[in-house]
């Protein structure tokens, strides 16, 4: 019994000394908004309407209506990634294809999954979002990084899929 709480407790120091902690979840009575930001090239996930979703400049300034601004609902193995604006993020197929991407709906749901990201390029440690449909696949910043990027799904560790969770005030 000593050596499972010796061992617990050296995974949870190391998964909190690489910044691993989960972003909160969103309730009904408490919503925490964040900015998804791909550690690589630092862009966000913007909601551009029904279908579309694209990398975009952080626009900070615009907070209270922003369409960069997403809440997480559920557990980190089954959460919904909403936006401001009531859109879902969602997985547009029913497996990896090149022709196939992450998109925003109003009536389509996501089921999605945060899983620790293995990618050591960045100093912080980040997730990886990913959907049933593509199984050890994650959330990528398609054909490069940077802003007006679609997202397609890569292999899990890759480091165009590293994201972070940034609150509304920067945090």
């Amino acid at each position: 019994m000593k050596k499972f709480f010796y061992c617990l407790l050296l995974l949870t120091g190391f998964l909190t000394a690489h910044g691993q902690t989960l972003p909160t979840f969103s309730t009904d009575g408490a919503e925490t908004w964040y900015f998804v930001q791909f550690k690589n090239g630092k862009a966000v996930l913007g909601d551009q309407g029904d279908g579309i979703l694209r990398t975009e400049l952080a626009q900070k300034n615009q907070l209270q209506e922003s369409p960069q601004l997403w809440k997480l609902v559920g557990t980190k193995d089954n959460f919904e990634l909403i936006s401001k604006e009531g859109r879902h993020v969602y997985y547009n197929g029913t497996s990896f294809s090149n022709d196939n991407r992450f998109a925003a709906s109003s009536a389509q749901t996501g089921n999605l999954k945060l899983v620790a990201t293995t990618n050591s390029t960045y100093r912080a440690a980040g997730w990886e979002i990913s959907a049933p449909q593509v199984s050890g696949r994650g959330m990528n910043q398609w054909q490069g990084a940077g802003v007006g990027k679609q997202l397609g799904a890569w292999d899990l560790g890759d480091g165009g899929n590293a994201v972070e969770f940034v609150t509304e005030d920067g945090q």
